[in-house]
């Protein structure tokens, strides 16, 4: 039987949810010039701890997450902090528990200078044995701690058993669970049903009527049972993520015969339009297999680019699916978290990338490892285009298509199933395999890894892609523009250049920089 119930103030006791997204948009306003309009936009601080939240949100570093939760804090302590108000019956709940004897207590995220001052301003701490916060120097933000401290004050830690923890965001139902206590979850407060469910709580109330029912139920089991489904929601176990090995394997790879599947469509498609244009041009005197293939083979990278833009859109869709999916289901083991993500990491991933590509292929060169088909084939389908369109297939459409198909599908789901070392070399192995040839098959295995790696560090696909667009766009302009004309002298200190920076940079993102995702 549960008789110490340990209440979130955000959200679960409170409606704080317009000084807290005052504040935050004062703090990113004044710290980085960043406007959010949409207070609705930044309901999710409403819950979690507030630096790390601001930094996932921002994509802010660890300094800049501490200037952002002093900036917050100014505008809290003065204004903030009485924009809020009590949610209905609330205190009548209160005042109902303490009058059947259970212990109550606070446990909240916010500092407990913070907390003290909310419950005082409402006139109901004295319905509290203990309150319990983070410290304003940043420790004890994480759920679990700031139970683990409460059940420590109220001298419960042997008797976990009988304590309940109510609050309303799937964090508060893993705290719980990481302290071993169990959980209710409310609805009305800012985390939806379907979040809740996910984290799997003992139980789910959509009021604070419910919330006594429960409480006083379990309390008096000799009591008549209200009717079902009125009170009391059972919660059903999470959705399941996936199923057996096999379902597995088709989740990884159908996005490729999607990708085969559009490409084949678009060959075709584009085939037609370009033997209907020739027929109305030349009329019966296009009729000749050698236009028709000349036609259609100046015409290869249209298609690519064709196909390569109809399954981004598709691969983007899928891709923030998944995210969504990991977000409900798998909030602390899959999600990334974004690391800082400024000018200077663009700068600093171009340079790794180019850096990188030109070892491989100088590495590639010294083995004399060679595919004349493709080459010859290569050589042909460049000249018979412009540069223009091969800038936007080569160097925009493609990488977009590729990095959402091979790190943001393939890699990320891999990483669900076997971590993040084997799915960096599988997708990276899969990614060589998928260019079709020896030569660029061994560069795209070793780059796609790198790239995999880059997206794993920053936790944002938009990285991954700068470092794709870096290498195309730096192999584009080598072979389109320059070609032959760099002197050896020259390509000798290139060469050097780029492998100082690209250690440079891997020493800095890989081991200096924090790391926030684990790999």
């Amino acid at each position: 039987m549960w008789n110490t119930v340990l209440f979130d103030l955000d959200g679960t006791l409170t409606d704080s949810g317009e000084g807290i997204t005052k504040c935050v948009q004062y703090a990113l306003n004044k710290e980085f010039g960043i406007e959010i309009r949409d207070l609705h936009q930044l309901d999710c601080f409403v819950g979690p701890p507030l630096k790390e939240q601001f930094m996932r949100f921002a994509s802010l570093s660890d300094a800049e997450g501490d200037r952002a939760v002093a900036a917050y804090r100014e505008r809290y302590s003065a204004v903030g902090i009485y924009e809020n108000r009590l949610y209905g019956g609330i205190q009548d709940l209160l005042e109902t528990l303490a009058k059947e004897h259970f212990t109550l207590a606070v446990s909240s995220s916010k500092p407990t200078v913070f907390c003290r001052e909310v419950l005082r301003f409402f006139g109901i701490e004295h319905y509290f044995t203990s309150v319990v916060g983070s410290g304003m120097d940043g420790s004890r933000v994480e759920k679990d701690e700031v139970l683990s401290e409460t059940l420590r004050q109220l001298g419960m830690e042997d008797m976990r058993d009988e304590v309940v923890l109510v609050g309303d965001r799937n964090y508060d139902v893993i705290g719980a669970k990481k302290a071993g206590i169990a959980s209710i979850g409310v609805t009305y407060g800012y985390g939806s049903r379907q979040e809740l469910e996910a984290a799997w709580p003992d139980c789910i109330v959509d009021s604070t009527t419910e919330l006594r029912n429960v409480l006083l139920g379990q309390a008096h089991p000799e009591n008549i049972l209200p009717p079902a489904g009125y009170g009391f929601h059972p919660v059903r176990p999470a959705a399941p993520y996936e199923g057996n090995a096999l379902f597995k394997i088709w989740r990884v790879f159908y996005p490729m015969l999607l990708y085969f599947a559009v490409s084949m469509a678009a060959s075709l498609v584009v085939s037609a339009v370009l033997i209907l244009i020739g027929i109305f041009m030349k009329g019966s005197a296009f009729f000749n297999y050698e236009d028709i293939y000349n036609s259609i083979m100046g015409s290869v990278l249209l298609m690519t680019g064709v196909a390569d833009a109809v399954c981004a859109v598709l691969f983007y869709f899928f891709y923030r699916s998944d995210e969504r999916r990991r977000t409900v289901y798998y909030p602390e083991k899959r999600v990334l978290r974004k690391n800082q993500f400024s000018a200077f990491s663009v700068f600093g991933i171009i340079c790794l990338t180019i850096g990188a590509s030109v070892l491989v292929n100088t590495l590639i060169s010294s083995l004399n490892i060679q595919d004349p088909a493709f080459e010859s084939s290569q050589k042909s389908m460049m000249e018979n285009t412009g540069f223009l369109q091969q800038f936007i297939v080569i160097g925009i459409v493609a990488p977009a298509c590729e990095e959402l198909f091979f790190r943001g599908l393939i890699y990320r789901r891999l990483r669900d199933y076997l971590g993040v070392t084997w799915a960096i070399v599988i997708s990276g192995a899969v990614f060589g395999i998928f260019h079709g040839n020896i030569t660029q098959g061994i560069f795209a295995f070793l780059l796609g890894m790198l790239f995999a790696l880059i997206y794993e560090h920053f936790g944002t696909i938009w990285a991954s892609l700068t470092a794709h667009m870096a290498n195309n766009l730096y192999a584009l302009i080598m072979d389109d523009l320059l070609g032959n004309s760099i002197p050896d002298s020259a390509a000798y200190i290139m060469l050097g250049l780029c492998t100082a920076l690209m250690f440079f940079f891997a020493w800095y993102f890989f081991w200096n920089e924090k790391r926030v995702n684990r790999f």
